[in-house]
């Protein structure tokens, strides 16, 4: 910690024995090595806490500006600091700043159509009367940005997404509206949100959600004011929590979620899912013919074993219809169904879904359910086991193995998220009797490091023994690179824009990551 003086700087942190959201806090007194911070609440704790082990960042005052591309801006005189690229002068610059919240104020206008528009740091918004309006390819990117985060929630049977700013990026509050064929590219708040009823959201990539850590998502539904909305064709990937998020304070019916491809979503959270509904509400939602892959956090330890999964039906909700689904490598357990213990009947319903994936984690699992209801789990094509231990009495759970028929519609044919540039991913990895083809659950970061130093690039795989890797350079094979993780020489600017790949491979077939770019300064 570099020592300077950091009384009134804010912090970030991830930390506590199950963070399944972050905190800002203000640093109250710094002294050489320490310093003395004040997050606003602790009956969050130990859950949400400021803990031995956890990750924390400081910004915001003028002292810590010690590097290029940062800046601070003083408040009190109106004036904004930038190390700009290079050291040249700042006022030689175009420089761009955030001058409105929204770009599009829908409320009270029915009936209006966006098409074809760039948007830059701003959102779309609208409200309770907002009716029939269509919102179509559009490229919107830094649909919302915040640093400063409230007073980290409690439980989340007491959540309330109103009440804590996840309402943000592109909001469709009314009802029968349309959001199609567009890009929505960087948020620290949601991507989109539904809260009117029998809106559709179809053919849009949605990435790099929630950067900021809180409860955000890349798809909210939430149910207060309607029913029957359809998500149907979208790639959701790159999500700090949920990549869709179903919460409501009343029943649902008709709700549709299906045809997505979800990945890389609960990579600054724990303790949640790629599709998350919580608490203690009746669904009525259907999720359908979807990859649902590669949740994976970014944290590690023993403290990281709280779900990170696919399909997660938390705190007693129930009605939710889980079917023709195709899931991987979700880092602990593909599908959860959580009752809570609430005597209400579970009333969930998962069926012929395939489940290539032999990580010990990989079960679907039945958690404290006390009442099953018409609870079942069925026709399965899965490799571990189903985990219905503990409910009383155990849900019926029958024909769940490596015969089962499992999600027989999802063939090649099948048009699975959306359907231009950028929306592709792996797709599920091959099995072969009880063995599983290599697949790649964490690609390997982009570097940036001083020249002198050595970069590092590491690669998390998944699938059968005995895994193989291979690192490239710039598509050459690197002799002796071939364990997940290879460290360069120490670099100089000759390495400047190297890019790195990696194969990973088994006797069942194998894959090549996503480029890593090395950067030399």
């Amino acid at each position: 910690m570099p020592n300077i003086n950091w009384t009134g700087a804010t912090i970030h942190l991830w930390s506590g024995s199950d963070s399944f959201g972050h905190q800002t806090g203000t640093v109250t007194a710094s002294s050489q090595g320490q310093v003395t911070i004040n997050v606003g609440q602790t009956a969050t704790c130990p859950a949400i806490c400021p803990t031995a082990g956890g990750y924390y960042y400081l910004f915001g005052i003028l002292g810590a500006l010690d590097a290029e591309n940062e800046w601070f801006y003083d408040s009190s005189t109106s004036t904004l600091y930038l190390w700009a690229p290079g050291g040249v002068d700042p006022s030689t610059l175009g420089v761009r700043a955030k001058q409105r919240q929204y770009a599009f104020d829908l409320s009270g206008r029915s009936n209006v159509t966006i098409e074809n528009i760039g948007i830059f740091a701003s959102g779309i918004t609208s409200d309770t009367s907002s009716t029939g309006n269509v919102i179509d390819g559009i490229n919107a990117q830094y649909v919302s940005h915040f640093t400063a985060l409230p007073p980290a929630a409690g439980d989340p049977t007491g959540f309330s997404i109103l009440s804590v700013g996840e309402v943000s990026g592109i909001v469709l509050n009314g009802p029968g509206n349309i959001l199609r064929n567009s890009t929505i590219d960087y948020s620290a708040g949601s991507g989109v949100v539904l809260i009117g009823g029998n809106n559709t959201v179809t053919n849009n990539l949605i990435r790099h959600i929630d950067y900021v850590g809180d409860y955000s998502s890349g798809i909210i539904i939430f149910g207060n004011t309607g029913n029957g909305s359809s998500v149907q064709n979208n790639t959701i990937e790159s999500v700090g929590r949920q990549g869709i998020l179903v919460n409501s304070a009343v029943s649902l019916t008709g709700e549709d979620i299906g045809y997505n491809n979800l990945f890389d979503a609960m990579m600054l959270s724990r303790d949640g899912g790629e599709i998350y509904a919580c608490c203690n509400f009746s669904a009525g939602t259907t999720v359908h013919h979807n990859w649902i892959h590669d949740t994976q956090s970014l944290i590690s330890g023993a403290a990281s074993t709280y779900p990170a999964s696919g399909v997660y039906v938390d705190n007693g909700t129930s009605g939710f219809t889980v079917d023709q689904n195709v899931l991987w490598n979700n880092q602990y357990q593909n599908i959860i169904l959580h009752g809570n213990g609430a005597t209400t009947p579970n009333d969930n319903d998962v069926s012929n879904n395939s489940i290539p994936d032999i990580n010990n984690s990989a079960y679907i699992w039945l958690n404290q359910i006390p009442n099953c209801g018409t609870t079942q789990v069925v026709n399965n094509l899965v490799l571990v086991a189903v985990n219905n231990v503990g409910n009383d009495p155990a849900c019926t759970v029958t024909n769940n193995n490596s015969t089962a028929p499992g999600a027989t519609q999802m063939n090649s044919s099948v048009q699975v998220g959306c359907n231009f540039a950028g929306c592709s991913s792996d797709g599920p990895p091959t099995v072969s009797g009880n063995s599983v083809s290599a697949s790649i659950s964490v690609q390997p970061l982009s570097v940036t490091v001083t020249a002198g130093q050595m970069a590092n690039f590491t690669v998390r795989a998944a699938g059968s023994a005995t895994l193989s890797y291979q690192w490239q350079r710039d598509g050459a094979n690197i002799t002796g690179a071939t364990s997940a993780s290879y460290t360069t020489a120490a670099t100089t600017a000759a390495d400047n824009g190297a890019v790195f790949t990696v194969t990973v491979s088994n006797s069942v077939g194998g894959v090549t990551s996503s480029p890593a770019t090395l950067t030399v300064n």
